[in-house]
């Protein structure tokens, strides 16, 4: 019955429709302008006659209207009109779109930009609404305003475009903070009474912003008198040194610390607070003439930019000292360009301390982030040292794990049910990872640590052995995964929970967030990429990795060949071996043939034995134990000869080519071991 009963109502309310006059009048109303086609669907929306209003989108479409027509649609109608009609009728938001990204443009042409701002220098009503219109056009007016400021001769011009930034508030405040810094006098003058003024509106939220004038309240002219006054409108007293140079030394503190300076949906450019940190370092240095603190930390913060040229008068010592402070204070851009000025240098005394402790140069070869490790192993084999130095079996270490890059996005996933595990890393693996599961948190640890390739790693709640939260806390402490990207997965329920074990760990701001299990592979692929875009800066992709891997193992085969013998790599000839692989390249022959152990050859004989490679690598393989047994003797133990005895005598069906390889190796083992 109530099915019966909703049918007839529907009915009649169809019937009702059609036949109403308000209906029947709208669709009768002639459409001449593009305005009608709008306005007519949006009446019969509001007379519940939706599919009368789809027939008007339809109509409207076939017009084909011009940019310029759908600007003057936007300027008769409004966005609020035209947003709701794509809301409502899902055929017309590409028309919608289409309309509202002309009339934004159009709103932003530097034609219409230059017309506004030739207005502020009018009478102050055509001022005020100049302002007012570029307020309407966002980051685009700031960015205009901004260029127009520092070609500006005219002081009036100039404070009329301040007025502007100031209304351009909350979306101007980033380009007015970097302002407060610029080499142009007028610019920073400016920059700062736009401060001064924020403040007394009210509109600053952040504790740093008096320290954006407080280097330069002391300067003569109108940038130090416009500083002086933002600065009594920001902290309500005058400045003095010391209140100076402590608001600079917390406010870089806070910016390295990554704090949030501005409200949602502002919009601040890349590295913006390394940015405006070295730029206090820098005021701070200035305040402090031959201070050696300030100087060092204005260096430092310079490198983080990518300033390479800061330290190419610095001496060893000091950029030694910077590369520590770097390390130290997680600063790994400039760690990796300290790195590797120090191996451009060729200065064996950035390798040895007065106290004989690890050089920041030693350290840096364990350092969480690859890029930095891979410079600073990259800088030792440049300098070259031939005697012993403190950390210098740390070099074998970092190069023999660089080498182990495949050039993978390696995605490792942890949960007490393999099936789980397994159908999350199928979907990973459909997204362009290669996933590898766990069922235990030990195995999930070890999986991760083992290979440079690790992008990132998924953790559920429900994991042991360790749990989840020892689990992380490992990753975290290993040097190899503690800045490779963690999710902690969450059953229904148990979000809250995962999010507390994530803040533990430093939170998104650390890599490490908290999510619900994913349940479909766009979820997991969704989720993949958000921890991608975790990774810190200068995190190596996978081609970096590959590049990092070729050169690792070109150092070792140098090293092996040439270098001296204070690495240790005589007590890591497995993971040598490991790394050289099974004679896959030139280089790692000549690195096979340069180990000199029982491994070593037992590889090359496995390499020239295998009837499944080329025969050409087969050949180069077996020159290659050639040359080893000329360099070291036979090292074979008598199991290892035996076995190569019945891997020929099982030949003699073979082909001609593989007994004759297989031959060469017994001539080899027999004439030396007579």
């Amino acid at each position: 019955m109530k099915s019966i009963a909703t049918f007839t109502l529907l009915l009649l309310t169809t019937v009702a429709q059609a036949a109403s006059p308000a209906v029947e009048a709208t669709l009768a109303l002639p459409r001449t302008q593009p305005r009608h086609y709008v306005e007519a669907a949006l009446t019969l929306l509001d007379l519940g006659a939706a599919e009368e209003a789809e027939t008007i989108v339809t109509e409207f479409e076939g017009l084909s209207l011009s940019d310029e027509q759908y600007v003057a649609l936007v300027d008769q109608l409004g966005t609020a009109r035209l947003a709701r009609l794509g809301r409502e009728v899902p055929a017309a938001a590409p028309i919608v779109d289409q309309a509202l990204a002309a009339a934004s443009a159009a709103a932003t042409s530097p034609e219409r930009m230059q017309g506004l701002v030739d207005r502020l220098t009018g009478e102050r009503e055509q001022a005020l609404a100049a302002i007012s219109a570029l307020r309407l056009t966002g980051k685009a007016g700031v960015d205009y305003c901004m260029a127009q400021l520092a070609e500006a001769d005219d002081p009036k011009l100039r404070a009329r475009l301040r007025e502007a930034l100031v209304a351009l508030d909350p979306i101007s405040q980033p380009a007015i903070f970097e302002a407060t810094g610029s080499d142009s006098e007028a610019v920073a003058t400016e920059a700062a009474y736009a401060l001064g003024r924020l403040a007394e509106l009210g509109r600053i939220r952040t504790s740093i912003a008096p320290a954006l004038v407080a280097g330069r309240v002391g300067k003569p002219g109108p940038a130090g008198e416009a500083a002086h006054w933002a600065y009594r409108q920001l902290t309500g007293k005058l400045p003095t040194d010391e209140d100076a140079l402590r608001r600079l030394d917390a406010a870089i503190d806070e910016l390295l610390a990554g704090t949030v300076l501005f409200t949602d949906g502002v919009e601040a450019p890349a590295n913006f607070n390394v940015q405006l940190a070295a730029r206090l370092a820098a005021d701070q240095a200035a305040l402090l003439p031959g201070g050696k603190r300030p100087a060092r930390q204005a260096l430092l913060l310079a490198l983080e930019t990518g300033d390479e040229g800061a330290i190419a008068t610095t001496s060893t010592e000091d950029v030694s000292a910077v590369l520590g402070d770097a390390l130290a204070r997680k600063l790994h851009t400039a760690a990796r360009l300290a790195a590797q000025t120090l191996g451009q240098r060729g200065d064996e005394a950035a390798l040895h301390t007065a106290n004989g402790e690890l050089a920041p140069l030693a350290k840096a070869l364990e350092s969480p982030h690859p890029a930095v490790r891979f410079a600073a192993a990259e800088a030792i084999v440049a300098i070259n040292p031939q005697r012993p130095f403190a950390g210098s079996s740390r070099l074998a270490d970092a190069l023999l794990y660089l080498a182990a890059a495949e050039g993978d996005d390696i995605a490792v996933v942890a949960s007490p049910q393999l099936a789980r595990a397994g159908e999350t890393a199928g979907w990973l693996m459909g997204a362009g990872f290669v996933a590898l599961p766990a069922n235990r948190g030990e195995d999930a640890l070890r999986i991760a640590t083992a290979s440079p390739d690790t992008t990132l790693v998924l953790i559920d709640m429900s994991v042991s052995l360790p749990g989840a939260r020892e689990t992380i806390f490992r990753l975290r402490r290993s040097p190899e995964t503690a800045l490779v990207p963690i999710a902690v997965l969450a059953a229904d329920g148990r979000l809250s929970e995962a999010q507390r074990i994530a803040d533990e760990h430093g939170g998104e701001a650390a890599g490490v967030i908290a999510l619900a299990r994913p349940h479909s592979p766009e979820a997991t692929a969704s989720m993949a990429q958000r921890l991608v875009a975790l990774a810190p800066a200068d995190w190596p992709h996978a081609d970096a990795r590959l590049r990092h891997a070729v050169a690792a193992k070109q150092a070792i085969a140098g090293l092996l060949a040439d270098g001296p013998s204070i690495y240790g790599f005589d007590r890591r000839t497995e993971q040598v071996a490991v790394v050289a692989g099974l004679g896959k390249s030139e280089e790692s022959l000549a690195t096979l043939v340069a180990l000199g152990t029982p491994e070593s050859q037992q590889r090359l004989l496995d390499a020239a034995s295998l009837e499944t490679r080329p025969i050409t690598d087969r050949n180069a393989a077996a020159d290659a134990f050639t040359e080893s047994v000329r360099t070291h003797g036979i090292l074979l133990t008598t199991d290892q000869i035996r076995r190569q005895y019945d891997r020929y005598n099982l030949s003699a069906s073979a082909p001609e080519e593989t007994q004759a390889v297989l031959g060469r190796l017994l001539d080899v083992i027999e004439r030396k071991g007579k």
